[in-house]
């Protein structure tokens, strides 16, 4: 760094009008223009989750949209925010039965999370069995039973096993099994689900 770039140091210690201080200020309006564009986006998703709970579709629906389109415009099209925009409003309109869409949605958040997240990250899994039940819905069965078995492996490797995930796509899996006709997997899953949920039975005629 030469002489003229260095800080100079008022005699009070403030820092004298440089090309380093200007630096530093943008530097600063950036960090806070972040943080504050953060909480936003976080307060979005929470209302969100809030609008959704409370099974206002249409009200979560357009604010999921909007949380979608923030996290596109700030971070660029591929970013775990923009996957995670995507997760949300993917499960929004597969409450409101719109499966081509939130298909589309899901697969395009699936996409992200495999090129920025490690292969063993439980994200991964929620979105394949996610997309496991709305092929299953659509009669897609090979197609959810390949998310299924996926999403599973992913579930066993993750750190911290999430156990929530597992009995998740276990449940799906004996109904997947059920409505194949094939009730030695159906079983074979079964057993494993009630290893983790002694009580846990899911019915033979139950469906996605």
């Amino acid at each position: 760094m030469s002489a003229q770039q260095q800080a100079v140091l008022n005699k009070d210690g403030t820092m004298q009008n440089t090309p380093l201080k200007t630096l530093f200020l943008v530097l600063v309006v950036l960090t806070c223009i972040c943080c504050t564009t953060q909480r936003d986006w976080e307060k979005m998703n929470q209302e969100v989750d809030r609008l959704y709970n409370e099974m206002k579709f249409p009200e979560a629906e357009k604010l999921a949209r909007a949380a979608l389109a923030e996290a596109e415009r700030v971070h660029g099209l591929e970013h775990e925010r923009v996957a995670r925009s995507l997760h949300n409003l993917a499960t929004i309109l597969k409450a409101r039965e719109q499966y081509k869409e939130a298909s589309q949605c899901f697969d395009r958040s699936l996409a992200i999370k495999k090129k920025i997240l490690p292969d063993d990250d439980p994200s991964i899994a929620n979105t394949l069995n996610n997309l496991a039940v709305l092929y299953a819905s659509e009669g897609d069965l090979i197609r959810a039973e390949s998310h299924l078995k996926e999403a599973l492996r992913i579930y066993q490797i993750s750190p911290g096993k999430n156990q929530a995930g597992v009995l998740s796509v276990l449940e799906n899996l004996v109904k997947l099994y059920t409505q194949l006709g094939d009730p030695g997997e159906a079983s074979k899953y079964q057993e494993q689900l009630n290893a983790l949920a002694p009580h846990k039975v899911i019915p033979q005629r139950e469906g996605y």
